[in-house]
């Protein structure tokens, strides 16, 4: 993914405003929660808390978004909505809502502002276009219904979700499950081969005494307790080859995991690490 490694290499220079817009980007081509998480975090190093707010909160919409990265979301998203307000705007369907730093969103859209006075503007479906203009105040969210011309904006203060304590977390970015899962499957797989293979020991350890013993008794019952000694290995060894090689291939074509990018919030902003 381009835009990701992008923005990771904005960041990790510093460039926090581009790192956010390419990590943008990048979700909206691969919509998971860790990705416009980074953005999030990315918003807020560069000094823009209402961008950051909007990011936390489409993180926290998403459904693959980790808890620990959930949890700091929610934090950072409390604390940044006491000094902020938020418009809330529905219009109807195929329409585009544009207000402050926001364009051309879907509706509802729900949009954090500095505390002051907004002009609002819905692009209908039909190319027509609508404008109202509200205040808000810090801590307060003011609701446009462009459904209905004569609604007025409904303030409404203090209704800020809950924040949870403080996490210390890393905030690791989405990656796929499909590659871990298959590995774990391949590891079960050669355990249970190691399983037969000690099974197969035992059975060889029978193998040789039948064996010895038809060997020199040279009886009906010997010889059949070799051949039936002798069959008992080889399901055996087949056993413990054909399992050896499901988990060997499992493992051999598990998808590569991609790299882990985690953030540490700091007095200063926030690091990027990267691992592979």
């Amino acid at each position: 993914m381009r835009e990701f490694h992008e923005g990771q290499q904005a960041y990790a220079r510093g460039d926090f405003r581009a790192a956010a817009q390419r990590f943008e980007v990048a979700f909206r081509d691969d919509p998971r929660g860790a990705i416009v998480f980074n953005a999030g975090l990315s918003w807020q190093a560069a000094g823009e808390p209402a961008r950051a707010a909007d990011d936390y909160a489409f993180a926290l919409a998403t459904t693959d978004l980790p808890a620990e990265n959930a949890a700091d979301a929610r934090t950072r998203l409390g604390a940044l909505e006491k000094s902020l307000g938020r418009i809330d705007v529905t219009s109807p369907q195929g329409s585009r809502v544009s207000v402050a730093h926001a364009d051309r969103l879907p509706p509802p859209a729900r949009v954090h502002v500095a505390p002051g006075r907004y002009t609002v503007t819905v692009l209908l479906a039909d190319d027509s276009s609508r404008q109202r203009s509200v205040s808000v105040r810090a801590g307060e969210w003011a609701h446009l219904d462009f459904g209905d011309d004569h609604a007025a904006p409904a303030p409404v203060a203090d209704e800020a979700p809950p924040s949870p304590a403080p996490t210390t977390t890393p905030e690791p970015t989405a990656t796929t499950g499909g590659s871990s899962s298959q590995r774990t499957w391949g590891w079960i797989t050669l355990g249970a081969a190691g399983v037969l293979a000690g099974v197969s020991a035992f059975l060889t350890v029978q193998f040789f005494d039948a064996n010895s013993t038809n060997d020199s008794q040279r009886t009906t019952h010997s010889h059949d307790d070799a051949v039936a000694a002798a069959t008992r290995l080889d399901i055996g060894l087949i056993a413990t080859a054909a399992v050896a090689g499901v988990g060997v291939g499992l493992l051999l074509t598990a998808p590569s995991a991609p790299a882990t990018v985690a953030m540490h919030a700091t007095p200063g902003g926030a690091v990027l690490h990267i691992s592979f």
